[in-house]
């Protein structure tokens, strides 16, 4: 229990810079958010966090007990222009939490699973018939960097 909780432990850190960053920015802010949008953002940080957690034990079972839906190529296809339009234009900071909790628990995946082929292939990419080299994997995680950082960097303007 103690090594899986340091394995995430970069994913811990990395949630907790997002939500001191977000809180100092709207801590600063005139006039003062509500306890209700910071309680707000908060849920959606753990549901979206959790969000790959629940499609494997309640949702996985529906649909044939195949790869998780939450993980599937096209799903995450679809998760960043989503995300951009839930991040810009909604306003809800429910909405952002979780976005940018699903997408940093993403990303924190792809990031330990992508020395690893054949794991990842089997993770994210097993509707592809053909299994993505090191090089194309690398380049797939670091678009997925690229959009987490763009999320979460609109979401504190």
């Amino acid at each position: 229990m103690v090594k899986k909780m340091l394995s995430n432990l970069g994913y811990w850190l990395l949630s907790l810079i997002f939500w001191g960053v977000f809180l100092l920015k709207y801590l600063d802010a005139w006039p003062k958010p509500s306890i209700w949008s910071l309680i707000l953002l908060a849920i959606g940080l753990v549901v979206g966090n959790l969000l790959v957690n629940i499609d494997r034990q309640w949702l996985q079972p529906y649909y044939g007990g195949r790869d998780l839906m939450t993980q599937s190529l096209l799903f995450l296809l679809v998760m960043a222009p989503l995300g951009l339009f839930v991040v810009t234009s909604t306003g809800s900071l429910l909405g952002v939490g979780l976005v940018v909790g699903f997408e940093l628990q993403t990303t924190w995946q792809m990031i330990k699973l992508c020395c690893h082929v054949q794991t990842f292939h089997q993770t994210f990419l097993l509707q592809l018939k053909r299994q993505l080299s090191r090089p194309e994997i690398k380049v797939m995680v670091g678009l997925q960097v690229g959009v987490t950082a763009l999320l979460i960097l609109l979401s504190l303007i």
